[in-house]
Order: structure tokens, then C-alpha cells, then sequence
């Protein structure tokens, strides 16, 4: 039993280790094994997987980066009532994770529940602010099966730092020298 899980982890690990990673935006990633790739040019990319046997399904979207409004609670309240009581309207309260920090950037999650045909579904966002940006990533789902994929996928990650903007160069437009 004990040489079977390890197996099962060295084979999880290889798995990964040989998944390419993605890059939108300040994002790179390692997008899910067998999910659909959307990309909506810029706006965000995002990968889908649906099972018609269960009627589950996931989505996971990587927003396009934009300048923060001032730190990580103003942007985390911004883009979920922008984004997820906009779009999904949830029945409560989100459960909130953070401010932590990752990488000099700022990561709070938000997770509620939101009715959707008929059923239940979770909407998560996890927004990450630093360096002058915002970034968010939202997940969907019916289905609690679909959680680890959701977590191996913020869990790959990382940020980019943004170029600074160009400085402002003085010119001597009309001046003889």
C-alpha cells in the first residue's frame, strides 16, 4: 500500500513536472490536463471541462491585469461586486482568505455559493494586487470534484513583475541649440 501511494505521487509529480506552462498577461500558469482553452483577446483566457454522465462542470478565467485602485481590499471589493455579484449573483456573504502575501504581490480569495440551473454552484475569486496591478482569477463550479484542480491551478501561479512605465522624457521642441 505504502509503495502504491508513493507510486501514485511520483507519477502526479512527473505529470506536472512535464505540463507546459501558459503565460496571459502577468500570468504564467499550468492550465488543467483536458480542459477546454477560450481566449477572449483582452479580456482573459479561460479553461473549461463539463461531464454530461453528472451534469458537473468547471471554469477557471484569468483576467487581464489592470491598475489597481489603491491596495488589495479596494481591488478585491471592486472586482467582486463587478465580477461575481454581477454575474453570478450569490445569496451571501463571501468567505474571505487574506490579505496574504505571495511573491511581493497580495492575494485575498472570496468563495459563495450562487444558484445556477437549478442547482448549487460556487463562484471563487482570488484577486492579487502589487506593483501598481491588479490581477484576477475566477473559478465556477457544481461540483466539489473539480476543487483540486481549481487549487493545483492558483497554486502554479506566478506573477510577473510589470514593466514601469516610461518615464517622461523633456524635450526641447523649437529651442535651437
Amino acid at each position: 500500500m505504502k509503495n502504491a501511494l508513493l507510486l501514485c505521487l511520483l507519477g502526479l509529480l512527473g505529470a506536472i513536472a512535464q505540463a507546459q506552462a501558459e503565460s496571459y498577461d502577468l500570468a504564467t500558469y499550468t492550465p488543467p490536463a483536458g480542459w477546454t482553452k477560450a481566449v477572449q483577446e483582452n479580456v482573459c483566457t479561460s479553461y473549461t471541462i463539463t461531464r454530461s454522465q453528472t451534469g458537473g462542470y468547471c471554469q477557471i478565467f484569468v483576467l487581464r491585469s489592470m491598475p489597481s485602485r489603491g491596495g488589495i481590499a479596494e481591488d478585491f471589493e471592486h472586482e467582486w461586486r463587478n465580477i461575481i455579484v454581477n454575474q453570478y449573483h450569490p445569496a451571501e456573504a463571501p468567505r474571505i482568505t487574506g490579505p496574504l502575501p505571495k511573491d511581493g504581490w497580495q492575494v485575498k480569495v472570496g468563495i459563495a455559493p450562487f444558484a445556477f440551473n437549478g442547482g448549487q454552484s460556487l463562484a471563487m475569486l482570488t484577486t492579487l494586487t502589487g506593483y501598481g496591478r491588479t490581477l484576477s482569477i475566477v473559478a465556477v463550479t457544481n461540483s466539489e470534484d473539480y476543487l483540486p484542480a481549481v487549487d493545483e491551478f492558483l497554486a502554479s501561479v506566478k506573477l510577473k513583475t510589470p514593466d514601469a512605465p516610461p518615464a517622461t522624457v523633456a524635450t526641447n521642441a523649437g529651442v535651437d541649440t
